[in-house]
This record gives C-alpha cells, sequence and structure tokens, in this order.
C-alpha cells in the first residue's frame, strides 16, 4: 500500500497568514501562477506567509503533466509539522 503525501508534512507547505491554509512555496509549482510571483514581503516580518499557492489548488490537479499535483510529485519530508506561527 502507498503512503499518503500529506502536504502538511511537506517541507514546501508553509500556513498563510491570514487563514489556516497551507501554501505551496515550491519553486517549480509557484512558477506557474502569477499571483503567487507577484506577492510583495513586508521588510518588518521575517517570514513571508502569502508566498505561494494554495496547497489544496495544486493537489487537485489530476494531469500526468501537473507539478506536483494529485500524486504529490515535488512533495519531500519535513523534520517536523508547521506551525500557524510559522515555526519549524
Amino acid at each position: 500500500m502507498k503512503k499518503v503525501k500529506f502536504c502538511k508534512d511537506c517541507k514546501w507547505s508553509r500556513y498563510s497568514r491570514s487563514s489556516y491554509e497551507l501554501r505551496c512555496i515550491n519553486d517549480q509549482v509557484v512558477a506557474e501562477y502569477p499571483w503567487a510571483l507577484s506577492r510583495w514581503k513586508d521588510p518588518n516580518e521575517e517570514i513571508e506567509y502569502n508566498h505561494g499557492t494554495g496547497c489544496h489548488e495544486e493537489r487537485s490537479k489530476k494531469s500526468w503533466f501537473a507539478k506536483c499535483g494529485l500524486k504529490g510529485k515535488l512533495w519531500e519530508e519535513r523534520k517536523k509539522a508547521p506551525t500557524p506561527t510559522g515555526d519549524e
């Protein structure tokens, strides 16, 4: 049986500041999303919470050509789970 690859366990996921939604910050995934590429980072913030694209958007792609997609092709194991404060 295959191991399920949850975004919460992926080293490329971060919490969004405005919600508890996970954001994917993998460069290969972000390169396809204009909104993710054009985010402004507040110089007073250490962590760029809203960078990236919604994990649910990327993982909902079933196409064989999707960067990560439903299969989690770019998934990499995280050392410990993300927190809403951005601590790792």
